[in-house]
């Protein structure tokens, strides 16, 4: 079994995922701001990379539209941007195996 920190991680990726995608009945601006890839700078900022906001206060810095932004980020553009809720399950559960179960050689859990 997943620890708890693992499991929220997961539904929280699934929750961004779900409000990026139009699943879930928000608006995406008012709890996320993408960067811009029109931009001209030397990053290489794909359709999905939210920026992280600025947070003055520690309570802030725990937010989910705070807290989610650098674990989303991290995720490949191909399971960020991937179109059935399905799809995108099975390729998160492949990339969020932890560091734990790859040097115990565990299998992850499903």
């Amino acid at each position: 079994m997943d620890s708890l920190e693992t499991r929220r991680k997961k539904f929280d990726m699934l929750q961004v995922w779900k409000i990026l995608h139009g699943f879930d009945n928000t608006n995406p601006e008012t709890w996320f701001k993408k960067k811009n890839a029109n931009r001209r700078t030397r990053s290489n900022v794909k359709e999905m990379t939210l920026e992280q906001q600025w947070a003055n206060l520690e309570l802030r810095k725990n937010f989910f539209s705070n807290r989610v932004v650098k674990d989303w980020n991290m995720l490949p553009e191909s399971v960020r941007t991937e179109k059935r809720i399905s799809k995108f399950k099975k390729e998160m559960a492949k990339k969020t195996c932890t560091e734990k179960q790859k040097k115990m050689n565990m299998s992850c859990s499903k």
